[in-house]
């Protein structure tokens, strides 16, 4: 079934947009905008703010590409993720790098995780679960973006570092919506050139998600 074509941007989500993908290694920017239009698809009943805290943590987690597993870019070598997936165990998988070791997603499956939309709606269902109970409250009340990136990130991804984490997030995405939206090192993750993969993070911590 296609997916609905991303609805038109506000002036806002656009220039967060391009400033998210200012920081996305060249070759692999036309697939992360497409990500970024699932997410907003997706989303986009929660609101614009809360789209952005999305993104911005998809970003954080997997610099936008579904394929990423372990903190690891494969962009889409053939058979990349899988044999990483056999080589180690699969804890983090896919766009929000979701975890099936424990916690809300115990058990969800590689080939689910892998998938976006499959990976999106995983997320979705933990928003609209009671772990996504602040969340909701916070979009209820109209809550800026900066609020609903740091919910996101404690509450929806729930790193082992979650505040730290958060914080980092609030300001990459203040740093996407910003002037300039200058590439930074300190959140570009993966790799310009073919070669070998790059880790993104720090994968000590299990997140719940």
């Amino acid at each position: 079934e296609a997916t609905p074509a991303a609805a038109a941007l506000t002036p806002d989500m656009e220039a967060f947009t391009e400033g998210i993908l200012s920081r996305v290694p060249a070759a692999n920017r036309e697939q992360a905008r497409e990500m970024i239009e699932l997410i907003q698809n997706k989303m986009e009943p929660f609101g614009d703010e809360m789209v952005m805290a999305a993104v911005t943590n998809a970003f954080a987690e997997s610099q936008l590409d579904p394929k990423v597993v372990n903190g690891q870019t494969p962009y889409d070598e053939a058979g990349y993720g899988e044999d990483l997936a056999r080589a180690a165990p699969a804890n983090a998988v896919g766009l929000f790098q979701v975890n099936s070791d424990g916690g809300f997603f115990k058990g969800r499956s590689y080939e689910d995780r892998i998938d976006p939309e499959k990976n999106i709606d995983m997320i979705i269902e933990k928003i609209r679960s009671p772990h996504g109970d602040n969340i909701r409250r916070l979009i209820q009340s109209g809550a800026s973006a900066e609020e609903l990136t740091r919910a996101f990130t404690t509450d929806i991804e729930a790193p082992e570092d979650r505040q730290q984490k958060a914080e980092e997030r609030v300001t990459l995405l203040q740093q996407a919506t910003g002037p300039g939206t200058p590439q930074t090192a300190e959140f570009k993750y993966g790799r310009d050139e073919p070669g070998t993969p790059q880790t993104l993070e720090s994968r000590k911590d299990i997140p719940e998600s």
